[in-house]
C-alpha cells in the first residue's frame, strides 16, 4: 500500500484542522547546533526505542535536541523562524547540566526557546485506522514519519494561510513542549 503523501493528508485533514484543531505555540526549551552536510539524524521518541523518521541534513540545516532527548533536523528557515537564542546563564541548573553533557560531545550546542506555531488535532483510533493504515505517512522531507492514535497531527500554515505541512508530534513530547494559545 502507498504511505499517504502530504498533499493528501492536507486535502483531507485540512477541513478536520479548521473545524476542531486548536492552535498551540511550542513552548519548551531545546538545544541545537549547525548540522553537517550529509550528516543523517534518526528521530527516536516513543518509549520502545523505535525510530519515528529519520532526515539528512543539508548545508544551512541545524540539528535540535529537545529536553526530552529527540533529535531532529530543521531549515535555517524554518529554525531561524521558530527559535531565539537564550543567554546560558538565563536557565536553571538541569537545563545546564544537558547543555555541559551536549557539549562535552560537541562543543557547538547552544540553548534555545522554541516559539513556534501549529494548529493540531489529537488523532482517534478510527482516523489511524482510516488514513494512516500502516501506521506511516511520508513528511514533508520525503521520509517515513510514524503516526499512532493519541499523537497530534500538527499543521503548518504557509504565508497565504492555507496548511502547507503535517507531521506528528506524539503526545509525550506534546504534553512537555506545547501550550494551547488563547
Amino acid at each position: 500500500m502507498e504511505l499517504p503523501t502530504q498533499k493528501h493528508l492536507i486535502s483531507v485533514f485540512s477541513p478536520i484542522l479548521s473545524s476542531r484543531g486548536k492552535h498551540y505555540r511550542k513552548s519548551a526549551r531545546c538545544f541545537a547546533r549547525a548540522a553537517i552536510p550529509g550528516e543523517e539524524v534518526v528521530t527516536h521518541v516513543d518509549k520502545d526505542g523505535a525510530a519515528e523518521t529519520k532526515q539528512t541534513a543539508k548545508e544551512g540545516d541545524m540539528v535540535i535536541h529537545s529536553v526530552l532527548g529527540e533529535e531532529y533536523v530543521n531549515t535555517a528557515a524554518g529554525f531561524a523562524k521558530n527559535y531565539e537564542p537564550l543567554e546560558q546563564s538565563s536557565i536553571g541548573s538541569d537545563l545546564a547540566a544537558k547543555l555541559a553533557a551536549l557539549q562535552e560531545k560537541n562543543g557547538a550546542w547552544q540553548v534555545f526557546q522554541a516559539k513556534g506555531e501549529i494548529v493540531g488535532i489529537f488523532v482517534s483510533v478510527d482516523e489511524k485506522a482510516a488514513h494512516f493504515p500502516d501506521g506511516l505517512f511520508m513528511a514533508s522531507w520525503g521520509e517515513q514519519m510514524r503516526m499512532e492514535a493519541g499523537d497530534v497531527l500538527a499543521a503548518k500554515t504557509g504565508p497565504d494561510g492555507n496548511f502547507c505541512e503535517v507531521y506528528r508530534i506524539t503526545k509525550t513530547a506534546f504534553d512537555n513542549s506545547y501550550v494551547e494559545m488563547a
